[in-house]
Order: structure tokens, then sequence, then C-alpha cells
């Protein structure tokens, strides 16, 4: 049995045009290549199939019992495979059925679910979300299990895609009608010494703050750890209580004629919330459209 690794196949689509044409002038024209390099080709193939393959004749190049035998068996498969390579894959978002899984946190998914939800429900009312927590531990595994994930990455693997969506920063909340902070600013001293809601979406028990503390030999009064974002602003606006977090989910998420706004009393660098995809799904029509569509909504007037 011969083996296929040594024919040249792109040859196949010349000889598909030579039989259906029966003229190498014609053919050359329509590949757009001389006469000459033409019958160049067709020595090639009478090598490659060990038959001279057309004869010429007052009525064209006429092809060989040989020829005619292959062109049989290859035609089918040759017109598929042209048929495929033309195939542009559009993707149909009122007819689309896909199920989307996003990696994220509630901080995430109060800022981008509200409005994504909204917009699928007239463009895209058969799509679903599911929304799951993510361990950036995995990121390095391609992301194959979800189709995106979303947080802050400064240094994400290389095999993955990034797309920033917003900046944010941290603030620190206390109730406006706190007994001892009654501005917008907190000494440091006056920071440790006040109960803390400790927010760690990773459960670590300890966060930036804590570490930007420690650097300047402090440490603060945690009374309250929590995986979650939304529950301490809750807490917040009934208690004495106080909270460091992103500023953009607080002034989304709180009842602002409660909550008292104050700068944080460490360094607190402003940090980037990206969505992150793997390479498995980044050509994929359906993949690129809801990108998009995140992005845009992203974008759309910052917290509103």
């Amino acid at each position: 049995m011969k083996n296929i690794n040594n024919y040249d196949l792109n040859l196949l689509n010349v000889f598909r045009l030579m039989m259906q044409i029966r003229s190498v002038s014609k053919v050359a024209q329509k590949l757009g290549i001389t006469q000459s390099a033409m019958s160049h080709v067709l020595n090639k193939l009478r090598a490659q199939f060990d038959d001279p393959l057309f004869h010429k004749t007052s009525h064209g190049m006429e092809p060989t019992i040989r020829a005619q035998e292959l062109y049989e068996t290859i035609i089918d498969p040759l017109e598929n495979l042209t048929r495929a390579l033309q195939i542009t894959h559009v993707f149909d978002p009122l007819a689309s059925h896909r199920t989307f899984v996003l990696g994220t946190s509630d901080y995430l998914e109060k800022l981008i679910l509200p409005k994504l939800v909204r917009y699928l429900s007239n463009t895209a009312p058969n799509i679903k979300l599911k929304c799951t927590n993510y361990d950036d531990t995995k990121l390095s595994k391609e992301l194959q299990n979800v189709d995106f994930v979303f947080g802050r990455y400064s240094n994400p693997a290389e095999n993955l895609y990034q797309q920033t969506l917003w900046h944010d920063k941290f603030i620190t909340l206390a109730n406006v009608n706190h007994p001892r902070i009654r501005n917008k600013t907190i000494s440091i001293n006056e920071f440790i010494n006040e109960q803390h809601i400790l927010i760690s979406p990773t459960g670590v028990g300890t966060s930036l703050v804590d570490k930007q503390l420690a650097k300047l030999g402090y440490k603060r009064n945690v009374m309250l750890t929590t995986h979650l974002f939304n529950t301490p602003i809750e807490i917040i606006e009934t208690s004495d209580m106080i909270t460091t977090m992103p500023e953009r989910l607080a002034q989304y998420s709180s009842d602002t004629s409660k909550i008292n706004f104050i700068t944080p009393p460490v360094n607190l660098e402003p940090f980037e919330i990206s969505m992150l995809w793997g390479p498995f799904k980044h050509n994929d029509p359906a993949h690129k459209w809801m990108r998009k569509t995140i992005l845009s909504i992203a974008k759309q007037g910052q917290t509103s």
C-alpha cells in the first residue's frame, strides 16, 4: 500500500479542473499560472500516479482509463472538502441555545449579571448562563471547563487571553452615623482600633490591607471574615463595623445616604478587573460574540 504522505494532495484540485475543463491553457488561466507552469504541474501529477492521465486530441485533453477511475473515486470527497472550507460559521444569538460558564465572584456578578441578563433576554433569549466560583490555581489548565473567568490578574499564563473590563480602587466604608468616624479621612491608629469586616474571596483570612498594615508594623481588629463582597455592605449600614472593599461595587450596591466613603490610611494601589479565556474557544464565533457583549456592558456608564 502506498503511503499518502508521499502524495502532494494539492495537485488533486488541478486534476479535478483538468477532468472538468479538458484544456491546459484554460485551467492555467483559471488558476492564475502560466501554461508552462501548468505543464510542470501535469508532469508532477503523471509522476505521482504513474500514468499519462491525459492525451491531447482534436477534442481537447482526453483522460485515460486510470484518470477516469481516479476522478470517480476522489470527486465526492474533494467537493465535500471544498464546501467545508468555504463554510463561514455565523453565530445567530436569537437561535442559539448555548450555555456559557462564568467563573466569577459576587463582586463581578453584582456588576455584570443584571445588565447581561437583561440584554440577553432581548437579544439571545435561549442562551443560558452558569456562574461558578473559580480557583485561580486552575488558570494554568487553559480554562477548558469554563468560558470566562473574571478578577484581578496581573500576570496570567501566557496561553490565556486577557481583556481589561474596568479599573477600580479600594475605599473604606463606615456607617454615616458612626460614633467615631465623621470625616472622609481616618488616621491609621483610628483605623486599626475599629472593628473590621475582612473580605477574603479565597478564604485565606488576610488581604492587601493586612499586608500593607504589616509592612508598617500594624494589625487591625478583624471581627468578621467573609468570602462575599455584598454582605459587609448590609452590615455596615446597620452597625459600627467598617470594611475596605472595591469602590465600584460599594457605589453600586450601597445606600449612599447611609454610608460614609473614606480614604484608607494605607497605600492601596488601584487595580484592573479583567476577563480571561482559554485558547480552545478563542476563535469560536459564539464566544467572540459573548466577549464583545460582556465588554460592552462593562463599559456602559461605569456603574449604572
